[in-house]
């Protein structure tokens, strides 16, 4: 049965590798104090597809840091009242790639980068102040620095610090540990990244459940 209690959807995977192909879509939502939120939804009449939305559910709030809300398990939020949709659209997208039959574990804040023989860290200054760096200097990790933080504006909706190439903040004025390290390694390529997201989201159809095995 089509639902018509979902608001605008932001994101789509077309086919759940994890769980028969299915489709699985992310809707914008509003919690009933008035906050920002977001609804996992599929069609699928498949035994277990509830159980399949819920495992992604958990896996955004354990690798991107949302959390539940009470009394509705397929819909997550962020603590701190931002909608941060471009964040929480990448994180749904991550969370659904994820192997169910591995634990969750949050990821660290620091990747070595083949590019430049070298590891690239972000690192928390408090109030949703972030600082990337690397263990290695030279013209081009200094570049490669000012690239992750610049995925990182383009990936999670960051504010660069003007006179920075190396400084983001997010607009809410708090810190979200997880959700940064989860982007880490894809802000090394954020470009490629987003065009990668815009053809899967152009492909996507979400399917009426008749049409859903």
């Amino acid at each position: 049965m089509i639902r018509t209690d979902l608001g605008r959807r932001i994101e789509l995977v077309a086919m759940d590798a994890h769980f028969h192909d299915i489709t699985v879509a992310l809707h914008r939502a509003v919690d009933a104090d008035g906050r920002p939120a977001y609804d996992i939804n599929s069609y699928s009449t498949r035994p277990g597809a509830d159980e399949r939305l819920a495992v992604i559910a958990a896996a955004m709030q354990e690798v991107a840091g949302l959390q539940a809300v009470p009394g509705a398990p397929l819909r997550v939020r962020f603590a701190c009242g931002d909608a941060h949709e471009q964040a929480t659209r990448r994180a749904f997208i991550e969370a659904s790639k994820l192997d169910p039959g591995q634990p969750l574990t949050a990821r660290p804040m620091a990747i070595y980068d083949k590019k430049t023989d070298a590891t690239i860290e972000v690192v928390p200054e408090g109030g949703g102040l972030y600082r990337a760096g690397a263990d290695a200097a030279g013209a081009k990790v200094v570049r490669r620095v000012a690239t992750v933080a610049g995925g990182l504006v383009k990936l999670a909706g960051m504010e660069p610090i003007p006179a920075s190439i190396d400084q983001v903040r997010f607009a809410c004025g708090q810190d979200h540990h997880k959700l940064v390290a989860m982007l880490l390694k894809l802000a090394l390529n954020a470009r490629g990244v987003l065009r990668e997201q815009e053809l899967a989201a152009a492909r996507g159809v979400l399917a009426a459940p008749s049409q859903q095995r």
